[in-house]
């Protein structure tokens, strides 16, 4: 008897899904939103087809990734559809394993680099980065609790750096940690992310609007909110993982 669900969907013409920030957040979203009432423990895509590991059943694994696919057809309006869900058994617990980190591994083993921070995959819910799929954490911890922080942030292509943090990228970890496309939206969780980053970054009003992309007022009256410890975590461990990547992306550049 299977004990989970392994699923892979992709498009028709096999086009890639997303290559730039915003439509990897769409992917994200709604995979971390569609997904909630299954027990997904890992995804991630790879340039042209999206990984998922699910505890579910093959018919409810099957639901979920055509609700997944549904969902990036609305946000992403890729103009081809989907194909149909690919749905293959999880045989036992070493599968499950193995399947996990291959997962994750998905960009290595294609031997591409469009998600270099994972943006698309769990791995910042798993480490408290982004709080949206922070639901998959517990679902890890049930079914595979020898997977340990250590080895998740292996995964990485960076080590996350100690601050002070690089003001350059307090907007896109704002967005990353609520998992919004503009840091500035009107929606909850980015309210809550800029609340974060106010409280964690020192400078000014001035520095900290134009950083973020919104007005110094708005920072000011944020100032003076507490933060959702949460969020706080969140922002603190993008800050940390996009400082560090900022650094490597420099001195590519200078070696050029």
């Amino acid at each position: 008897m299977a004990v989970g669900s392994h699923l892979m969907m992709r498009l028709k013409d096999g086009r890639v899904i997303a290559n730039n920030a915003a439509a990897r957040c769409h992917v994200a979203e709604s995979m971390l939103t569609v997904g909630r009432p299954f027990e997904v423990v890992v995804f991630r895509l790879v340039d042209d087809h999206l990984h998922a590991v699910t505890m579910n059943d093959g018919p409810a694994g099957r639901e979920l990734g055509r609700r997944v696919e549904i969902s990036l057809q609305h946000r992403l309006k890729p103009g081809v559809g989907f194909s149909e869900v690919y749905v293959k058994p999880v045989v036992d617990q070493r599968h499950l394993r193995n399947l996990f980190w291959y997962c994750l591994g998905q960009e290595k083993h294609h031997g591409v680099e469009l998600d270099p921070l994972f943006e698309a995959s769990n791995l910042p819910d798993l480490l408290g980065w982004r709080t949206l799929g922070g639901w998959t954490i517990g679902n890890v911890r049930r079914y595979l609790p020898r997977v340990g922080r250590e080895r998740l942030l292996e995964q990485l292509p960076v080590m996350p750096a100690v601050a002070p943090f690089d003001v350059g990228v307090l907007r896109a970890s704002v967005g990353a940690a609520a998992c919004v496309i503009a840091a500035h939206a009107r929606h909850e969780r980015a309210r809550a992310a800029r609340c974060a980053a106010v409280y964690i970054v020192d400078g000014s009003a001035v520095t900290l609007a134009t950083a973020i992309g919104i007005g110094s007022r708005s920072v000011e009256r944020l100032k003076s909110l507490e933060p959702e410890i949460e969020m706080v975590r969140a922002v603190e461990g993008q800050l940390a993982l996009r400082t560090a990547w900022r650094q490597v992306v420099r001195a590519r550049e200078v070696g050029r």
